[in-house]
């Protein structure tokens, strides 16, 4: 049985679970359109980061990324990267660099002093993330109100995942005024 929480380090401290493929169907326009994802994981060094003012030595966290994206977000994340049609073949790279580039779904994260349990919690982690993902996309990601799902769609769309927030607020804040004026 293969081990689903292997992962494949692409960069230095960030990697990609090489067997979770997590499977998802989103609406767009009233048609349904598949969404190939990744999990990437990423450490961050925060003691490198922050020096003596760093909270814990080490942040560890999982993103839900889309594998897909339209010609301009492309553009945005590989236009200047050498041997960029390498890159967006490779698929592990591609994930790393679109969570880079702020496209990824934060899906769990945890601060501390030993990176070892940190990715050991991870890698338990991540699997629950891939059963679940429906779950983890219907949270919101900001104060905003934006969630996974404006995520995925502005990938898949360039319709922007924070105006899709900004509109929920305005609506959700209209609907608390007429439920107050009742």
């Amino acid at each position: 049985m293969t081990d689903k929480t292997e992962t494949k380090e692409i960069y230095e401290n960030h990697y990609v679970f090489e067997n979770l493929e997590p499977e998802l169907v989103i609406h767009i326009d009233d048609k349904e359109k598949e969404v190939p994802c990744r999990i990437v994981e990423t450490v961050h060094n925060l003691e490198e980061a922050m020096g003596s003012d760093a909270p814990a030595k080490y942040h560890v966290e999982l993103k839900i990324v889309p594998t897909e994206l339209t010609e301009e977000h492309k553009e945005s994340i590989f236009g200047g990267i050498p041997d960029s049609e390498e890159a967006w073949d490779d698929e592990y790279v591609r994930s790393v660099e679109i969570a880079n580039y702020g496209l990824g779904v934060p899906a769990w994260r945890e601060t501390g002093d030993n990176v070892k349990e940190l990715k050991e919690k991870a890698r338990k982690q991540a699997p629950s993330i891939e059963a679940l993902i429906g779950f983890y996309l219907d949270k919101p990601v900001n104060k905003v109100g934006s969630t996974g799902w404006d995520i995925l769609k502005d990938a898949l769309t360039n319709e922007s995942w924070m105006d899709a927030g900004l509109e929920r607020a305005k609506e959700k804040r209209n609907k608390e005024k007429l439920d107050k004026e009742v």
